[in-house]
């Protein structure tokens, strides 16, 4: 079923699909977050609101959902041009429908154009928000009343940014701050200043040896190339920008020599290269969840036959860049996390805000041109937007949260300013919900939805739907139990925000620099009635101090996949999550128990929180063959490869001993290419060696690694103070 409900003009815009899946889009890179493979779906969220001489009928009542049937598309009329029309001031209530223009209540909205699904189809919204419309015809005069008046203010465009040198002047002390963080870096030209791998072609630094071929890596003229060589074959790319400073570093570039027939997108298209620098190490690595992020493990992709490529403007782009807020609406990731976080209902109006920015991207209206063709057309324009030619800046700039600040610069002095930003994006072609422009402002919703608009995406899953790996902070966070206000709760609680413990100009650095002292205050913060440590005993059942007392090892395990160590998960859940325990994946209490049996578990959440905390019995003897061995030891062995890195890593923090042949021999048998290398660098920092030096390589094939792992696991025991 598709339909629109809409009370009295914008209150509550929405679109309904219900047979349009719910599932997130996938994106993201080990240092490049912001991917999203499935930019060849036609540009989700433009809606078929509008038809051949049909208009839609805007009514009051937010549940006012109207059944669609389905027509043969039909030409669109010629688009009125009502982008320099002002939006009117605010009603103080909600019009009626009789109130509305006569040109919204000419037809009742019995039909609409169908919304199909693959190659030229168009993709409606994909969760149950609903809140944006994508408009191509007249925008309705009851939409108009009802939104925010911004005046001429417009921040959403191509022109209205300026530049993070722009603000250095007035904001000195915050800009220092973001120049060192690494949101600057996060998308750069390729140069001296910014390459961080070892391009120097000489010796083992510059060359890695993977799946039987050999990629070197080397500058010409210059410019800096990576070869690739297997099997009488050699593949050259340019590499011409740069991914990430943090942790690891990936490229982006074009095969510029090699046997591939000049016309594929290889040669064409500037995408991730498949070998990334890990700068902790200082040596080269496969390239990880980019070019299978349907897939749990990486081992699949084959770099030397280039099968798959990651178009990196089409999709990563949009995170990693500064883009106008209104080319991100019209952008595959943007469009869909704009319906799918925007703190307010909203409309834009496509045909206006095109003739503003980009008149060659608004296609040319032939007669018999049906609407599905237009927003194809469209979408695939904005789709291969250039964007070093188009972002306002490389990398995560000021404005990339602040949105366009040329009013704001050109209106203020270093201690005032007679325009303040607005920090939601507004201009003369979108339309938004609210009671005034002050919601416009740094409201708390607001900042909130700039961290959404990359902190967010899909991710394989335990079963209790958090997901396994890292970039998707605010998706989970949303999900989980604090970021809504719930004064029913009695508590008074406040809703959290994401600055609440992240200062955004700050670069958070090489490790988590607040202690757990801090951490565990900013939920008393809100949660003061575990402020006295009584009551904190009382509601833990550890003493204060101890790791079992700590808010977040309870309510935000480190489950989830960072960069190069285990995180903490952003959905603050509680120890008792059912479908976790049946399911034998990760809880709380057993990561810092590991020895304990479920049983143990079960028994001790019963008796600390209520017997009504009971388990399915089938599932847990279904899903634990051992019921009175330790956990931890059972998710080493489990199916689940989340699950055995989460157990792995936990038992490293521990240095616990009785696990350590486990996990020595993981690097040899373990399928998951992220779950070696995790060993590997746990196991070095534990034993204070290299195992590189002793020839191992966590990407190596089966058959190197056992024999590596044979030879030197007798040697790692020893250090350990274990028998051989």
């Amino acid at each position: 079923m598709v339909g629109i409900v809409c009370d009295a003009g914008l209150a509550r815009i929405r679109l309904v699909n219900d047979s349009d899946d719910k599932t997130e889009d996938s994106r993201g890179s080990r240092g490049a977050p912001g991917h999203d493979p499935f930019s060849m779906v036609v540009l989700a969220g433009i809606v078929l609101v509008a038809v051949a001489g049909a208009a839609v009928l805007l009514r009051g009542g937010a549940d006012d959902v109207r059944e669609t049937k389905t027509i043969t598309p039909t030409a669109l009329p010629a688009l009125k041009d009502t982008s320099a029309m002002e939006p009117r001031a605010v009603t103080a209530t909600s019009p009626s429908a009789a109130s509305l223009s006569a040109e919204s209540q000419a037809v009742e909205p019995s039909t609409r154009l169908p919304v199909t699904r693959g190659g030229g189809g168009i993709v409606n919204f994909f969760d149950e928000n609903r809140r944006v419309v994508y408009w191509w015809q007249d925008v309705p005069e009851g939409v108009r009343r009802d939104s925010i008046p911004t005046g001429e203010h417009s921040n959403m465009l191509r022109e209205d940014y300026v530049g993070s040198v722009s603000c250095a002047k007035c904001h000195e002390g915050k800009h220092a701050d973001w120049h060192g963080h690494a949101h600057r870096r996060m998308h750069e030209l390729a140069s001296e200043a910014t390459v961080e791998g070892d391009f120097s072609g000489t010796g083992p630094a510059s060359q890695i040896r993977y799946l039987g071929g050999l990629a070197r890596f080397h500058t010409e003229r210059g410019e800096f190339r990576m070869s690739l060589e297997r099997g009488g074959e050699t593949r050259t790319y340019s590499v011409l920008r740069t991914i990430g400073s943090r942790f690891f570093q990936y490229y982006v570039g074009k095969l510029i020599e090699g046997p591939d027939v000049a016309g594929l997108p290889l040669r064409s298209v500037e995408h991730v290269l498949p070998f990334g620098w890990w700068i902790d190490k200082a040596e080269w690595v496969p390239t990880v969840h980019v070019f299978r992020l349907t897939r749990e493990d990486d081992e699949g992709f084959d770099p030397f036959s280039p099968d798959e490529l990651s178009d990196y403007d089409s999709s990563c782009a949009s995170c990693h860049t500064t883009v106008a807020s209104g080319d991100w609406m019209l952008r595959d990731g943007g469009a869909k996390r704009l319906s799918w976080y925007t703190p307010r209902s909203l409309l834009l109006h496509v045909p206006g805000y095109l003739r503003e920015r980009q008149p060659d991207f608004l296609p040319d209206f032939q007669a018999g041109m049906t609407l599905e063709q237009i927003v194809a057309d469209t979408h695939e324009k904005f789709r291969g937007m250039p964007i070093q030619a188009e972002a306002a800046e490389l990398g995560i700039s000021c404005e990339a949260c602040h949105n366009g600040c040329r009013e704001h610069v050109k209106q203020s002095e270093e201690t005032t300013s007679d325009s303040l930003p607005y920090f939601f994006p507004v201009g003369r072609n979108l339309f938004s919900e609210g009671a005034d422009r002050e919601t416009l402002r740094q409201t708390d919703l607001n900042r909130n939805f700039a961290c959404s608009r990359c902190h967010s995406a899909a991710r394989p899953q335990y079963a209790s739907g958090h997901h396994t790996w890292n970039s998707t902070e605010y998706a989970e966070a949303v999900r989980g139990a604090c970021y809504e206000s719930k004064p029913e709760s009695g508590h008074g609680l406040q809703a959290l925000t994401c600055v609440k413990c992240h200062d955004p100009h700050k670069a958070t650095g090489r490790t988590w620099a607040r202690t757990p002292d801090q951490d565990d205050q900013s939920c008393l913060d809100c949660h003061q009635q575990f402020a006295a440590a009584a009551s904190r005993e009382a509601h833990t059942h550890h003493k204060v101090g101890s790791g079992g007392a700590r808010c977040m090892n309870c309510h935000m395990p480190r489950i989830n996949e960072g960069l190069q160590a285990m995180v903490r998960t952003h959905r603050i859940f509680n120890p008792t999550e059912k479908s976790m325990i049946e399911a034998n994946q990760p809880n709380a209490c057993n990561l810092c128990h590991l020895d304990k049996p479920i049983d143990w578990t079960i028994a001790k959440l019963q008796e600390w929180y209520g017997d009504d905390h009971e388990y399915d019995e089938g599932a847990l003897v279904a899903n634990y063959p051992n019921r009175r061995g330790g956990v931890g030891e059972g998710w080493l062995k489990s199916e689940h490869g989340a699950t055995r890195l989460t157990a792995a890593a936990a038992f490293a923090r521990q240095r616990d001993r009785a696990a350590l042949p486990m996990l020595i021999e993981s690097l040899a048998v373990e399928p998951k290419l992220i779950n070696r290398q995790f060993a590997q660098k746990d196991l070095e920092a534990w034993l204070g060696v290299r195992l590189k030096e002793r020839g191992y390589q966590f990407y190596m094939n089966p058959t190197e690694r056992r024999a590596v792992v044979d030879h030197i696991k007798d040697e790692l025991l020893s250090k350990a103070g274990l028998p051989k």
